[in-house]
């Protein structure tokens, strides 16, 4: 007969094994109730499940007969749940839950804010005897929600002084002062390196509220998930889940380290908003700024409990609109701390550019990523990271040395060349949203010192023979000096302007005169200045001559700052990538687009230069596919009329490719347009990690 375990609470005790095996019998203890457990949290979210049932005895199997254990002197001790072993089970066969709330300790961690110390009433009782609650029934209740953690790049007003900035691209997350840590940052500083951290252990040897919602949720996970988002597809899809009852978002509340908005809040108006304005109307029931992978998990839990649409944030720069939703916003604003560690840096998944370069600028060090300071490194990363210093140092996901993922099982997982490896792969350039939700990054760094953007200008008149120039010149120019060709109708006129900016980490002159003498003709007007990288980066994002924290939306929530002035931009966009140079009757056709209906403002047709290291990876070496690309195109414009014309006239020259940081709802075949020849591959890591499709949204593997 079998010990009582370390905690008390649960026994196991073993039948004899006569003729038959007849296994083990496991009988719950009841323990007496201590005023101030939040064992009976649990309860309102489990209302309306199915009935418990009671548990037959098995004859012969040696179980004791009569008053079960803890009912000395007719009083009942609290039952407790009992952990079967599954996929989360540690080595040597413990469960990393099998402790459940050792003696003198109340079960899991502090109450979140707002919370009681006394047991609500009204509750239900458990009652004595044997009880075991059925388990979710796999297959019977399917669908998942939208998880989604998607970023490229967003256009933004021209600087006001001196160079013409760079159209803000996509990915957006917050700044935090570091002298401000919260308890995201404490995850950042105490960085695990083990392969798996189960969710539900908050503390050595106890399971809380949380864990023992999650441990009850997780069992069925795959069959229920995150509902919501897409209509019910053939092809042996689940289907929407039935909530369970009324949504506790108490419940929810208190199980944060971070804070749940919900309509009837203040700040509920300014929370649900994007990037992009044209979002606006839409009115999540919910937005939960998480600031603990914990948080995650939990927000996940809640909404697959509650057959509820789940959409994760991080910057909230989707061209799709597909970072929120009507159900649960996941936002991971909050989990913004930057660390340096030697030659590394170790990055939460709420970091904003302007915060990734300003935190690590002091040390003279950064990470080839973007140039919207409001972009999030997380969608950047996940989708490849095209960069102004990409042609020296490769995008955001080739200096990414690990990633820490919540998967849909509810582990915590590092990733990395070692360790999960697949995952790691599909986390370069496989898209954000697909695999889980990404809560840090290691990245390696570069030297950052002085560089030099600038800036021609050439009439429209010469625009074809600039484009022409430029697509030969630019791929093939050393790896040091990266350039973007902009063909606009400017804010406030419709006029067409064509420029080249760039951004050389030496002297610019010899570049600049080897540019336009393949162009053929000089430049109207230049520019050119020598700047402190950080500087640069604000210059080429719009927000030249200002603080750091100027560089961010203004107001006070996750992602914002007091002093921020960084405005919000409408527009939506789509993407090529160009692996040979346009012919003439390209740029004509192109050039064209631009010419009709001349009067409108604010279209654009962005040229990012690839080649340099991104080609020197093979394609796949990582997700990303477009290595032998000679350019991206992004088109950019608020009328979405003019945008699909403008790209359907350029298919025929760049077929079925597309960039997945620029997402284009429009797009019919747009797996094979994002991941080309490793679509299959991601397919694969997708139905091993996520099999339940969890992580669904419209485009989602």
């Amino acid at each position: 007969m079998a010990a009582d375990r370390p905690g008390g609470g649960l026994r196991c005790r073993a039948g004899r094994r006569r003729r038959h095996d007849r296994g083990l019998r496991l009988t719950r203890a009841f323990r007496k109730r201590e005023p101030g457990r939040r064992d009976d949290l649990l309860l309102p979210l489990l209302a309306g499940r199915r009935r418990a049932r009671r548990v037959p005895p098995v004859p012969g199997a040696g179980v004791r007969r009569g008053r079960p254990r803890g009912l000395e002197g007719g009083r009942l001790r609290r039952r407790r749940d009992v952990h079967r072993p599954g996929p989360g089970r540690q080595a040597g066969g413990e469960h990393p839950a099998r402790r459940l709330h050792p003696p003198g300790r109340s079960g899991g961690r502090p109450r979140g804010r707002g919370a009681k110390d006394e047991g609500r009433p009204g509750l239900p009782r458990l009652q004595a005897g044997e009880l075991r609650a059925r388990r979710p029934v796999p297959g019977r209740s399917g669908g998942r929600a939208p998880v989604h953690l998607h970023e490229g790049r967003h256009p933004r007003p021209r600087a006001g002084a001196g160079l013409r900035a760079r159209r803000c691209r996509l990915p957006g997350r917050p700044d935090r002062r570091s002298e401000a840590l919260g308890r995201g940052r404490a995850l950042l500083r105490d960085h695990p390196q083990d392969a798996a951290e189960p969710v539900l252990t908050r503390g050595a040897g106890r399971i809380g509220r949380r864990a023992a919602l999650r441990a009850t949720l997780l069992g069925g996970l795959a069959a229920a998930g995150c509902s919501g988002g897409e209509p019910p597809a053939t092809g042996g899809r689940p289907s929407r889940p039935r909530p369970t009852g009324p949504a506790d978002w108490n419940a929810l509340a208190r199980g944060l380290d971070g804070r749940l908005i919900r309509p009837s809040d203040a700040a509920y108006d300014r929370a649900r908003r994007l990037y992009i304005p044209r979002y606006d109307d839409v009115e999540p029931a919910g937005i939960a700024y998480c600031e603990t992978p914990q948080d995650v998990a939990e927000c996940i839990a809640f909404a697959t409990l509650q057959g509820m649409p789940c959409a994760v944030r991080s910057g909230g720069h989707s061209y799709a609109g597909w970072s929120t939703g009507t159900g649960l916003v996941v936002d991971v604003s909050p989990m913004d701390a930057v660390r340096r560690d030697g030659g590394r840096a170790v990055v939460g998944a709420g970091t904003r550019l302007i915060d990734l370069y300003g935190e690590l600028a002091g040390a003279g060090v950064s990470v080839p990523s973007g140039s919207c300071p409001t972009v999030g490194v997380a969608g950047l990363t996940l989708g490849g990271g095209l960069g102004v210093t990409s042609r020296a140092y490769g995008l955001s996901c080739d200096a990414l040395e690990s990633v820490r993922l919540v998967t849909a099982d509810g582990r915590i997982l590092s990733c990395g060349r070692e360790e999960n490896a697949d995952l790691y792969w599909a986390c370069r350039g496989g898209g954000g949203g697909n695999f889980g939700v990404a809560v840090s990054f290691t990245y390696r760094t570069h030297e950052a010192g002085d560089v030099t953007p600038f800036s021609l200008r050439w009439p429209w008149a010469r625009a074809a023979a600039v484009v022409r120039g430029w697509q030969r010149w630019a791929p093939a120019a050393p790896d040091e000096v990266w350039t973007s060709l902009h063909l606009d109708t400017g804010p406030g006129t419709g006029t067409p302007t064509v420029e080249v900016i760039g951004v050389a980490l030496a002297d610019a002159g010899a570049h600049i005169n080897k540019l336009t003498a393949a162009i053929g003709t000089d430049p109207d007007s230049s520019d050119a200045q020598a700047r402190p990288f950080l500087d640069a980066m604000k210059f080429l994002g719009g927000c030249a001559g200002q603080t750091v924290e100027q560089c961010h939306a203004q107001g006070s929530l996750p992602g914002e700052r007091p002093g921020g002035n960084f405005p919000r931009t409408d527009y939506a966009g789509k993407s090529h990538i160009a692996y040979k140079p346009l012919p003439d009757d390209a740029i004509s056709t192109l050039l064209a687009r631009f010419e009709q209906g001349n009067d409108v403002a604010n279209r654009s047709a962005l040229m990012d230069a690839m080649g340099g290291a991104i080609a020197r990876v093979g394609p796949g070496d990582t997700a990303f596919p477009h290595r032998k690309g000679l350019f991206c195109v992004q088109y950019l414009a608020p009328d979405t009329g003019w945008l699909r014309a403008t790209h359907a006239s350029m298919e025929p020259y760049m077929r079925g490719t597309a960039y997945v940081n620029y997402v284009d709802p429009d797009l019919k075949d747009w797996a094979g347009a994002y991941y080309g020849p490793n679509l299959g591959r991601l397919r694969k890591v997708k139905a091993a990690h996520d099999p339940g499709r969890l992580f669904r949204f419209p485009q989602a593997l």
